[in-house]
């Protein structure tokens, strides 16, 4: 009995212990997540003034950015030569890409007031052959719950440019007339739909990457020269091509030129053999005359009517 007795205590006890570990556990747990709330508080201040002091020097990076484009567009072909560059980016380019891209200006971010709701970013153009925009823009939004929105507008192709449902370009007819190896990087622009709401690559590498240091990318020292080289020559060459019938069309007006101005010497030589043999002609009846005029003035001092009356005149017919 007495060890039945005992037997029981024992349980009890060691059902006391259990219980107490359970409530030290709660208490524990309880602290903790206290502790985690406050954590989370100090985060959430934390987060809300790094997306001021983000904002602040957004604002203060800007006219940087501005100062850094002006720079970029004196060097012909350097978004071109970066994108190409680009361990990524130059894997979706093609040929008609980059045919585009030597036309492009310069790249913008522009991040909204409040970071987190948001971002746009922006190629710029020169005039060219392929559309007729001067920028083309895609916008990512967050609304209050974290959904994005991506608003992007169609490209405004040239007749005869452009993709066709991403991978073809159509004729006049509106039929593929050429087929890409792979979907241009353009169509980028038109992909407005994310299904996993998430931003997608080519906008974070833009976002991230490239638009903080472009540099990073762009060719080397020689590279570059080379490259540099390179545009100077197709440069030349285009504006051989432009003023070459412009030079043609100078030399056939300076033939004519000179045509003409041979001509009117000759007509002037012609004019002064005349007028040089005028005189001549002038110098011979002058001497002529002057001879006949001593001629006849002895004829008239030895002549008399009596003579007149005298001489026997012969007519020959």
């Amino acid at each position: 009995m007495s060890g039945t007795g005992n037997e029981k205590k024992e349980k009890v006890e060691q059902g006391g212990g259990s219980g107490t570990c359970h409530l030290t556990l709660r208490r524990s747990i309880a602290n903790i997540r206290a502790i985690q709330d406050e954590l989370h508080q100090i985060n959430a201040r934390a987060e809300e003034e790094a997306l001021k002091l983000e904002h602040k020097y957004n604002v203060r990076r800007k006219p940087v950015y501005v100062r850094r484009n002006k720079v970029i567009t004196s060097i012909r072909g350097f978004w071109l030569a970066t994108f190409c560059n680009h361990p990524i980016l130059g894997t979706l380019l093609t040929e008609e890409d980059q045919k585009i891209l030597k036309n492009m200006v310069s790249l913008d971010v522009e991040e909204a007031d409040n970071v987190k709701s948001g971002f746009s970013i922006s190629f710029s153009f020169s005039p060219n052959l392929y559309f007729e925009d001067e920028k083309l823009t895609k916008r990512y939004w967050f609304d209050d719950d974290g959904y994005l929105s991506v608003v992007c507008k169609p490209i405004n192709w040239k007749e005869g440019k452009g993709t066709f449902d991403g991978c073809f370009s159509p004729d006049k007819g509106g039929k593929p007339s050429h087929t890409f190896k792979r979907c241009s990087f353009f169509c980028w622009f038109s992909e407005a739909v994310r299904f996993d709401g998430e931003v997608d690559e080519i906008a974070n590498i833009l976002r991230g990457d490239m638009w903080p240091n472009p540099l990073q990318y762009f060719p080397k020292k020689d590279d570059a020269v080379e490259l540099h080289m390179q545009q100077e020559s197709e440069e030349d060459s285009k504006t051989e091509e432009v003023t070459g019938g412009g030079n043609e069309a100078d030399d056939e007006e300076e033939d004519e030129n000179n045509e003409t101005e041979e001509e009117e010497s000759e007509d002037r030589h012609v004019a002064n053999d005349k007028d040089s043999g005028a005189d001549d002609n002038k110098v011979d009846i002058e001497e002529y005359h002057a001879e006949h005029e001593v001629v006849d003035d002895e004829f008239d001092e030895g002549y008399s009517a009596e003579d007149d009356e005298n001489d026997d005149f012969t007519v020959i017919c």
